[in-house]
């Protein structure tokens, strides 16, 4: 897998949600992306994606 991505969490419907590494999207793709994003936040996410950011508690991810 290439960077941002860490892992394909799950899919839901024709959407996969992936966990990605926010501090490289922060750091080389768009500065202001927070836990979470998706295409229409942001137009480097593929449109069949949504982005979480790894955990920093667990079953946090449930929220988004």
């Amino acid at each position: 897998m290439r960077q941002p991505y860490l892992k394909k969490m799950r899919t839901i419907g024709a959407s996969a949600v992936c966990m990605v590494d926010g501090n490289y999207v922060r750091s080389h793709l768009n500065r202001e992306f927070c836990n979470f994003g998706q295409h229409c936040n942001f137009s480097f996410i593929p449109k069949n994606e949504l982005w979480v950011e790894k955990e920093s508690a667990p079953g946090e991810a449930l929220f988004y």
